[in-house]
């Protein structure tokens, strides 16, 4: 199983994702945007640096992708019951079985299809120009016909002045200046994305995840959505995978 984690910055994706992946033993595939030399830059002068820094993310992610396509064969071993069994207890039931003992998969923190949203979102703020974007289209456009889509992604539907008081609270450098209409355009390209990803054949499985929950609580709700989770599947549209030798 492939699943993706979506949502606006400040959502809390990655939190959802690594508790996912600890209580399933899916393995957890991380953003890798601390290794992208040109992060800094883009932030210190972005008009210069839009467009190269957007490539090296869509190559890292594209990268990403095509590992968790071949590392779909490996099981992982039920991971962390420690955490999942007091949970399961207080809620009264047991642990979703499937019909292998291990629970192989990937779970990926934002998926290279998001990666466009931030593109439109640079030329809608003049940061970068319409040629540059579009040549960011077409060697997309390329890549999509050597990747194989998710089976489902969790879409995190979180109001923007919500993300934008998690994103003050967590009071990162390079986050400080973002202001809340720029996550209300953001959310609205996120909406269209959803539908995009659904067009391609995608499951979306959409979670409301704007209440504040306690350790407890937020395990507690992430055990009633596994059912819905474990029941995501490939689109009809999305071809056999493929090996790292058939690329």
């Amino acid at each position: 199983m492939f699943l993706g984690v979506e949502g606006l910055i400040g959502a809390g994706k990655s939190d959802f994702a690594r508790r996912l992946a600890t209580m399933t033993g899916i393995e957890y595939m991380g953003e890798q945007y601390e290794d992208n030399p040109l992060l800094v830059k883009f932030y210190e002068d972005k008009k210069r640096y839009s467009f190269s820094v957007q490539i090296a993310f869509l190559t890292r992610r594209f990268h990403q992708h095509q590992q968790a396509v071949w590392n779909l064969g490996h099981g992982i071993p039920y991971a962390d019951l420690e955490v999942l069994e007091p949970i399961v207890d207080s809620f009264g039931g047991q642990v979703p079985k499937r019909e292998s003992a291990l629970w192989a998969g990937v779970i990926q923190d934002r998926t290279i299809y998001a990666d466009s949203i931030f593109v439109r979102m640079l030329v809608k703020q003049g940061d970068m120009g319409e040629d540059e974007a579009n040549e960011y289209f077409n060697l997309f456009a390329l890549m999509r016909h050597f990747l194989d889509v998710p089976d489902g992604v969790i879409y995190l539907d979180v109001k923007p002045e919500v993300a934008h008081q998690r994103i003050m609270e967590r009071d990162r450098s390079m986050e400080s200046k973002m202001e809340l209409g720029y996550l209300v355009d953001l959310h609205e390209e996120y909406e269209r994305l959803m539908g995009e990803l659904e067009d391609l054949g995608v499951s979306v499985l959409r979670v409301q995840w704007n209440d504040h929950l306690n350790e407890q609580n937020r395990y507690g709700r992430m055990y009633e959505l596994l059912p819905q989770i474990f029941n995501l599947r490939r689109g009809t549209k999305n071809r056999l995978r493929r090996s790292a030798r058939q690329l």
